[in-house]
């Protein structure tokens, strides 16, 4: 688990990422996807690429 920008912040994944699984991509980028929780206590799954 990673703490996010914490309490009172904006984002996605303020509070919360976890749970995260990778993947390599065809082009050999990588995609993570993850749990994440917003200020409000909303979960939902995120998504990020690396370049």
């Amino acid at each position: 688990m990673l703490d996010g920008a914490g309490y009172g912040r904006v984002g996605i994944d303020a509070i919360h990422a976890e749970d995260m699984s990778l993947i390599r991509l065809d082009d050999g980028a990588y995609r993570m996807y993850y749990a994440a929780c917003d200020n409000d206590g909303n979960w939902r799954i995120a998504s990020a690429r690396s370049d």
